[in-house]
């Protein structure tokens, strides 16, 4: 039976796109339920492993596509009963409240339901998300963690199957207000650990050596030297 949420008068629907995922497929979809999820829908991308037997165990719905994220998510939302898209990654817990998250994001008038969280009616304004970020973490009181950090990850498939993947992050603290014009998007908010400026306040030959980006690829770079 499908059980989709209901919140606020909208239904959301779950997709999570997956391919080889039986080692963390499980612990995403018990904890999705423990949170309050509906409808669950696995679009499994040709995995080799248990991946299907779990989803088939514990999700709403198991559907198959060509091994492709898109093709994937595609496939998934054709299936979905729910007003409202959500996808998410097979190793990612959903937090405590994200249905209410989700039904206050799409009650304000300014945020397009097609938008990233650093858009506003089509066109990107992070002095607006960086406002909303303060707005939530003063919302949770005064011990709210500040602790905040960038991540990017590089993948290297060879024409032989052969594939490898590589992570760079940085850590550090959101400050308010922001500081400084460089950079973009979060930066101005964002101070690495060990250092004073925030990214939007730094040259950026300084940031793009402690950047998250920066430590992804020199990881790449190493192993393929």
């Amino acid at each position: 039976m499908v059980r989709v949420v209901a919140t606020s008068s909208i239904e959301i629907s779950i997709v999570i796109p997956t391919l080889d995922e039986a080692t963390s497929l499980a612990q995403t979809l018990i904890a999705a339920r423990e949170r309050g999820a509906g409808e669950l829908i696995v679009a499994d991308g040709e995995s080799r492993d248990a991946t299907r037997d779990v989803a088939a165990r514990l999700a709403d719905a198991v559907v198959l596509a060509p091994r492709g994220r898109a093709a994937q998510m595609n496939a998934g939302a054709a299936a979905a009963r729910g007003d409202v898209l959500l996808f998410l990654h097979a190793d990612t817990r959903l937090p405590d409240g994200f249905a209410d998250a989700v039904a206050r994001a799409l009650a304000d008038p300014h945020v397009s339901p097609e938008a990233s969280p650093g858009e506003v009616n089509g066109e990107r304004d992070f002095g607006r998300a960086m406002r909303r970020i303060e707005e939530e973490l003063e919302a949770a009181g005064p011990d709210a963690s500040r602790n905040a950090h960038f991540v990017c990850a590089l993948a290297v498939c060879w024409p032989d199957g052969h594939s490898e993947w590589f992570e760079g992050r940085v850590d550090g603290l959101l400050v308010w207000p922001p500081r400084g014009g460089n950079g973009f998007g979060y930066d101005p908010m964002f101070v690495a650990a060990g250092r004073d400026a925030t990214f939007g306040e730094m040259d950026p030959a300084e940031k793009h050596q402690i950047s998250h980006r920066a430590d992804a690829f020199r990881k790449l770079v190493a192993s393929l030297l």
